[in-house]
């Protein structure tokens, strides 16, 4: 009996091994379990991708004080208001663009009198963006160009004399009834964006911007028109916070309220009228420090 037993095990243990049984199944498992994982995160990804939105629009309003401090002359305070737009390309690990339109507008006064002031800023920025920490934060590193218009608009006849003439204004004008004068600059902007996504309703960002002027002009009325060079200043820079929040029913749409400061020079004039006398403008010292409340609206 028991070699028939023997005989049975020899024989069908040669037909079916339980060794190759185990390996085969363990690899068709393994070849199943194997295409099932690989067919979600497929899946997740493409839908990632159809989700991605890489163009944003943004349009605002913004609120300033600022502070205009002439070099060597007493600072004039005050309060501006206006509008921005903005749009953005900027998909994940890719190319960057921007361009953006800003304006505000308001007065200053001053122990040197009063003056109306009108800030207009354009530019646009090209770089690249890059994710780490598992997509929750956007490194965005960029260049590019910038045009800026500061104008001041001041009536002498609301000043004395003496305050007029130790004022931001040359004092071969002060027979004029009204004086503007008006800076052009183009700048380089250099800068980084970073955004941290804290929560599925809220972003908080950091942005840090460079603007050195490359070639600044002044335009005074009433002589003549003229442009009138000056010399280009070097250390002005932005500092932003965006705090951003996520409509939840409304996954296109943002809002951002965004502190900032701002510091920003003009440099003093390096020209003569054609009698030889300097025109005398010294160089001004900006500080902005505000908010600007934004409608993003991603597509």
């Amino acid at each position: 009996m028991k070699y028939f037993i023997f005989a049975y095990l020899f024989i069908f243990g040669s037909v079916y091994p339980t060794s190759s049984f185990g390996n085969i199944s363990k690899s068709t498992i393994s070849e199943k379990n194997e295409d099932s994982l690989e067919m979600p995160s497929q899946n997740v990804e493409k839908m990632s991708n159809q989700d991605c939105k890489n163009s944003i629009f943004s349009i605002g309003v913004n609120y300033s004080y600022v502070n205009i401090k002439p070099k060597g002359n007493s600072s004039f305070d005050g309060h501006l208001g206006g509008l921005h737009a903005m749009y953005e390309y900027r998909p994940k690990n890719s190319f960057y663009g921007a361009a953006a339109f800003a304006w505000r507008q308001g007065s200053a006064n001053g122990s040197g009198g009063s003056r109306s002031f009108i800030d207009i800023n354009t530019f646009e920025r090209l770089g690249y963006s890059f994710t780490f920490k598992n997509d929750t934060r956007l490194l965005t590193l960029f260049s590019g160009l910038g045009f800026r218009f500061l104008g001041h608009h001041l009536n002498p006849s609301n000043l004395s004399s003496d305050a007029f003439i130790g004022s931001f204004f040359p004092p071969f004008l002060t027979d004029e009834s009204s004086i503007r004068i008006n800076y052009h600059d183009f700048y380089i902007p250099l800068g980084f964006l970073l955004e941290y996504s804290l929560y599925s309703w809220f972003d908080v960002g950091f942005n840090g911007t460079w603007m050195g002027q490359v070639f600044s002009t002044a335009k005074i009325k009433p002589l003549g028109g003229a442009f009138w060079d000056l010399k280009e200043t070097y250390s002005n820079f932005l500092v932003e916070v965006p705090l951003i929040f996520k409509l939840p029913k409304r996954k296109s749409f943002s809002l951002v309220l965004k502190p900032f400061f701002e510091y920003w020079q003009d440099g003093k004039s390096t020209a003569k009228t054609s009698s030889g006398i300097p025109l005398g403008l010294p160089k001004n010292t900006y500080y902005f420090v505000g908010f600007d409340l934004n409608f993003l609206y991603f597509f």
